[in-house]
């Protein structure tokens, strides 16, 4: 551990400032932490790692991961993989929309591993506003959902990763990694499930997110309430998924459903 008074630290070149950075050893784990009390600052060089409480902080780490799922047992396992495999620490968790969205407002992340659906609703309704307020935030889906219907309603949001919670720890592993380094996205595992000719792949993602209220057993006006549209907007959203799944009504549209495994439940 490295020492300086706030004047010490100050007077040092920009240069030497980066190189006690960049010959940091833990800068192998992507991973540093500076922060002051008063005057004084302290630089680890291979200390505790992950944030240390103090009154300012600091994580100088290349990635800074936020995990959102509704199922605690899910954001654990996802966070042991990130550390056990990547060495990543500064890892936080949410488990609503609303707990996502106040997250992402108290810290910068890099990295966000989203599940579709959470406590309070679906994370379909909080991409959009996500990708405008965050548009550097790399995002990857792991869900449930079929992959082939959610994976490319995704991609107009920039969203190229997407991994269904079957596949295994190697698969998850190896995913993770793309995701992580910036690099393609592996092919998504065959679910096994029926997906020829899936009619629910023509939806957009609006559509899927009013798709979503209508299995969980909403009426029109209650998903204009939560969609905060008007009911006219919802009841033309409603008849475009008739539309494109050929179906008369929200019988044949929930057994259509349970044919192509579109599950909200």
């Amino acid at each position: 551990m490295v020492y300086f008074s706030g004047n010490e630290y100050n007077n040092l070149t920009s240069n030497v400032k980066i190189a006690l950075y960049t010959n940091n050893p833990c800068r192998n784990n992507s991973i540093c932490i500076f922060y002051c009390f008063k005057d004084i600052r302290t630089f680890f060089v291979g200390g505790e790692r992950g944030f240390t409480e103090g009154p300012t902080k600091y994580c100088y780490m290349s990635k800074r991961i936020l995990v959102a799922d509704d199922h605690s047992l899910i954001r654990k396992g996802v966070k042991l993989l990130l550390q056990d495999h990547f060495k990543h620490k500064c890892i936080t968790e949410a488990s609503s929309c609303n707990a996502l969205m106040q997250t992402l407002q108290k810290k910068e992340y890099t990295h966000l591993v989203l599940d579709l659906i959470l406590s309070d609703g679906t994370s379909l309704e909080v991409i959009p506003n996500i990708r405008q307020l965050y548009p550097a935030l790399k995002i990857m889906v792991f869900s449930m959902l079929s992959a082939e219907v959610y994976g490319e309603a995704l991609k107009q949001y920039g969203i190229n990763y997407y991994l269904v919670k079957t596949a295994d720890e190697d698969e998850m592993v190896q995913f993770l990694d793309a995701f992580l380094n910036e690099k393609a996205a592996p092919a998504i595992p065959d679910s096994g499930k029926n997906t020829k000719n899936n009619p629910f792949v023509l939806l957009s993602a609006r559509e899927l997110e009013v798709l979503h209220y209508i299995f969980t057993g909403y009426g029109t006006k209650e998903i204009s309430n939560i969609l905060n549209l008007r009911m006219s907007t919802i009841s033309t959203i409603k008849g475009r998924i008739f539309e494109k799944t050929n179906t008369k009504n929200i019988k044949e549209l929930i057994q259509l459903g349970a044919l192509y495994n579109i599950n909200y439940m």
